[in-house]
């Protein structure tokens, strides 16, 4: 039996319970076909963490390797929300939608190898005991690094463009901003230091997770599709016009890129 804190396990219990909970409200407010990749992510932790609570009782060799088993979905299901965040922002300019989330790709190739090309010579002596779970991990960073640059970017576009959009859209944006900048901290500081720290990095994160699975389960709603609004200072209707005449003209010039 491995141990955990009273507030390790009460974490880990309560996140479980609220990926379910975010999960029936997506069904039952009629948003799933909205969020679909979502939705996946949601079924793929709670999958996940079920799996890991079933075996944290036996030998230390099967959670470990049922963590890194798992791994590829988690990254996976964290891609694939990103590019739907990409796709329901842009829904209305699908020439810069399709030409970032190309860049995308690719710089999440290229993320991914530079982590473990770079990092893997400089490995600490207590990460080799674990070699597999130390690439997981360098993977997982280039990952998460790579998705917080393009969320900054979005949300970069939000602030400068008097774009409307969804609260849910926004809020949704703005949760996993949050959440993919402090684990990919997190991630950086633990590979940067020592992986003694790994307990306190991830009490963190399920912390952090289980105020942003609040936070969807209150605000996440089927009226929220319907309000709109904005991210940014407010401006006056002629730069409003100016700005968005600007964002058709690139979508336009990108679009026909995309085509040729």
């Amino acid at each position: 039996m491995h141990h955990m804190s009273p507030l390790e396990h009460g974490l880990w219990l309560s996140s479980i319970v609220g990926y379910a909970l975010v999960l029936f409200r997506l069904s039952w407010s009629g948003l799933l076909r909205t969020y679909r990749c979502f939705a996946f992510y949601l079924g793929v932790e709670l999958s996940r963490s079920l799996l890991l609570l079933s075996v944290f009782f036996l030998d230390r060799k099967d959670y470990g390797w049922a963590f890194l088993l798992t791994a590829p979905v988690v990254w996976l299901a964290f891609i694939l929300v990103v590019l739907e965040l990409y796709s329901l922002v842009l829904k209305k300019y699908e020439g810069i939608s399709t030409v970032s989330q190309w860049a995308m790709r690719v710089v999440l190739t290229i993320a991914v190898l530079v982590a473990i090309l770079t990092l893997l010579p400089e490995m600490p002596p207590d990460a080799k005991r674990f070699e597999w779970l130390t690439i997981a991990s360098l993977i997982e960073r280039g990952v998460v690094s790579s998705l917080v640059v393009f969320l900054v970017i979005i949300t970069a576009f939000l602030v400068w463009y008097p774009v409307p959009l969804s609260r849910n859209t926004i809020l949704h944006t703005t949760l996993y901003s949050l959440y993919f900048l402090v684990t990919a901290v997190g991630l950086f500081w633990r590979d940067m230091t020592s992986y003694d720290l790994t307990r306190q990095m991830s009490t963190t994160l399920m912390a952090l997770t289980n105020v942003c699975l609040l936070l969807w389960l209150v605000f996440l709603r089927r009226s929220g599709e319907v309000v709109k609004s904005r991210i940014g200072a407010r401006l006056s209707a002629e730069s409003e016009a100016r700005l968005l005449q600007q964002l058709d003209s690139i979508n336009s010039s990108l679009l026909r890129s995309s085509r040729r």
